[in-house]
């Protein structure tokens, strides 16, 4: 509920003191949510494999997570995205 359009919609508008925050990506139907669900399911799986883990309990121990303070998502450029 940090986003320009929920300030908007819900505050009456974003504070000057306050920074708003994510996107607004219209992206078009990719098909059903079982096809997306899959999708995930194979990338954890794949993921678990890099790891030799068994299961996500497994993979977080595996793993040393890192924090990413900025990044740039180029994938979204090609979506019209705006200020949320």
């Amino acid at each position: 509920m940090s986003s320009k359009k929920a300030n908007e919609k819900y505050a009456g508008g974003l504070k000057t003191y306050r920074a708003a925050e994510g996107k607004v990506a219209h992206i078009p139907l990719k098909g059903p949510l079982s096809d997306t669900i899959m999708d995930i399911e194979g990338g954890l799986r794949s993921a678990c494999t890099y790891v030799n883990a068994t299961n996500l309990n497994e993979f977080a121990e595996q793993c040393i997570f890192v924090e990413v303070q900025s990044t740039y998502n180029s994938s979204l450029d090609r979506y019209q995205v705006g200020s949320i």
